[in-house]
């Protein structure tokens, strides 16, 4: 997936919300430069672009993960 600047992605592991800063492309591999507050720390980190979803996205995962968990609890 392709990001533009300002987008606000997550990991797709979880974590904190990020922005976009920059895209670096190295041969075929996709990788974007990601800043996120903690506290009033700012942190930087270069992520590859299969690592990182928009927080929709995260958003819609975990709701299809809660549900999938419901449901395997109910069918033990």
């Amino acid at each position: 997936m392709e990001f533009k600047c300002g987008d606000i992605v997550i990991k797709k592991t979880g974590g904190n919300k990020m922005t976009i800063i920059n895209e670096y492309r190295d041969g075929s591999k996709l990788y974007y430069k990601c800043y996120w507050f903690i506290d009033s720390d700012l942190n930087e980190k270069l992520f590859k672009s299969d690592e990182i979803i928009p927080i929709e996205e995260y958003s819609r995962f975990l709701k299809i993960e809660e549900r999938d968990d419901k449901i395997n609890q109910l069918l033990r």
